[in-house]
């Protein structure tokens, strides 16, 4: 099938944008940070430099973070509105050579995110076997897109003691995490938070076969979840819907299992 020109223009802009509010890069040994003018705005370690990124297009703008591998000692806090987070995916992602990659900070999530309209897009976290991906809370209408999430205890959390809503989660790549996708919930409490409107398409969370992962995706506290042709693989049990008092409607289509102990677990209740 042809592509037609604008098309394509349209396609490269969203995948390499060439207009950014504020540009991250490395040159292997030294990490800075540009705004669109060229003017350097930090040269300093690549969390204190995302972080000031970040901080530099609060409620609204683009960071783009060119590839190379950023060693995080503190997590990333996104705690403002419509912020676009935007990695050099290109070829490397799927492999997660040759992009954009956040180690993650030991015992403590990559990135933290609260707040409206914030998109993360072609980005490896690399938990380290120590740390883990994503964490949200207190967050509405966000967009996860070709997100890559490997060696983390979890994937992606969806805070027990807060609502998160209107969250989309397009062909996530989450490899060998002992949780894939967690919907929390603070089930003690008197008024339960919830998850609510979140979809996920496609994509796969899987381990490995000589190293299963506990659960893929793990429904707890929820209304209104999607979930269509997501794989699950190498798994003691690839989903896991969880009996709560108020719980609402979760629909899957087509979801797909491979070399797992226990396809799905719905609980009653």
């Amino acid at each position: 099938m042809l592509i037609r020109p604008v098309d394509r223009k349209i396609f490269e802009e969203r995948v390499f944008p060439h207009e950014y509010s504020v540009m991250v890069y490395t040159d292997g040994n030294h990490y800075y940070a540009k705004d669109s003018s060229g003017n350097i705005i930090c040269t300093d370690s690549p969390t204190a430099c995302i972080q000031e990124a970040v901080n530099t297009v609060a409620d609204g703008g683009t960071v783009y973070i060119k590839k190379g591998t950023y060693y995080l000692s503190s997590r990333i806090n996104i705690v403002y509105n419509n912020i676009r987070i935007i990695g050099e995916g290109g070829r490397g992602w799927y492999s997660g050579s040759g992009s954009t990659v956040l180690v993650s900070p030991t015992n403590d999530y990559a990135i933290y995110i609260r707040g409206e309209g914030t998109s993360i897009e072609l980005i490896s976290i690399n938990g380290n076997n120590q740390g883990n991906g994503i964490f949200v809370s207190d967050a509405y209408g966000l967009l996860f897109d070709r997100i890559r999430i490997e060696n983390c205890n979890i994937g992606i959390m969806s805070a027990p003691d807060r609502y998160n809503s209107d969250i989309l989660v397009l062909h996530p790549f989450i490899y060998k995490c002992k949780k894939g996708i967690v919907l929390d919930a603070n089930l003690s409490a008197p008024n339960p938070f919830r998850s609510e409107l979140w979809t996920i398409v496609g994509g796969t969370v899987y381990g490995k076969s000589d190293e299963y992962i506990d659960v893929g995706i793990e429904l707890i506290r929820f209304d209104f979840i999607t979930i269509i042709g997501t794989l699950v693989a190498y798994a003691n049990l690839a989903y896991r819907v969880a009996a709560a008092d108020g719980n609402g409607w979760v629909t899957m289509f087509s979801p797909k299992v491979d070399s797992v102990t226990n396809g799905m677990l719905i609980e009653d209740g």
